[in-house]
Order: structure tokens, then sequence, then C-alpha cells
């Protein structure tokens, strides 16, 4: 991991590490993301065996490359953006459907993985 531009937050509700995070209902505040069309700010850092609870300081990487785990099939250089769980899947949008990116995956893996990805913050439409 290669870490940037990193910046602390207060988490809302249970957060897990290496999860993509949006933006919470408060300035300052972020939750861990649950579709591709939440506003996505970047990745919470931590170890895999780390979590988060409501109220906790969340560290957030918001540019260069961090670890992402997994929520399905990932190929080098996808675009990715969040499962229901904070988890990266490919950006697929159906057509003239918004969706946020969170990275661009720089090894593939499959649902469960670590990988690294570089952070992308973007919006694509199907």
């Amino acid at each position: 991991m290669n870490p940037g531009l990193i910046k602390n937050y207060t988490g809302q509700g249970a957060i897990g590490a290496m999860r993509i995070v949006k933006a919470g209902s408060a300035d300052g505040t972020v939750a861990q993301a649950a579709a591709s069309t939440d506003p996505i700010l970047g990745i919470s850092s931590g170890a895999v065996t780390m979590s988060y609870d409501d109220g906790d300081p969340v560290d957030v990487i918001h540019r260069d490359i961090a670890d992402l785990q997994l929520g399905g099939n990932v190929a080098y250089g996808n675009y990715l953006t969040s499962d229901p769980n904070g988890c990266g899947i490919v950006a697929a949008p159906a057509a003239g459907v918004n969706c946020q990116v969170v990275a661009k995956a720089l090894e593939s893996g499959i649902s469960g993985d670590i990988i690294r990805v570089l952070i992308t913050l973007t919006q694509i439409q199907g």
C-alpha cells in the first residue's frame, strides 16, 4: 500500500477496514458505502481484522494506491464501485444510470480477496 492523501473522519455505523466509504449524514462523517450510487469518498484504512464502530475515528484514503477487499470477480484495469457491504465490484451501470467509481484495479481478484487499487474518484454513466 502507498497511501497519499489520508483524512480522519468520524464513523457512522460499523465500517470495515479496506472498505469503500461514503459521505455521512453530517459534515466530517463517513459511513460504509452500500451502493454504486452512494457519494463515495475513498477507502477506509487498516488491517483486514480491523473494524470501526459508530463514533470511532476513521482514516480514509482519498488518493494514490490502497488495499481494497473485493465483493466479486475483478479484472486488472476494471473501474470499481461498491457492493452492499462496501467491498469493491466492477462498475458496470445500466444504460443511462450514473455510477460512482472509487478506483481502478491494479490486479485481478475474486470475492474476498484484498487487492491493490489506484484511487480514481469519478462518475461514469452506462
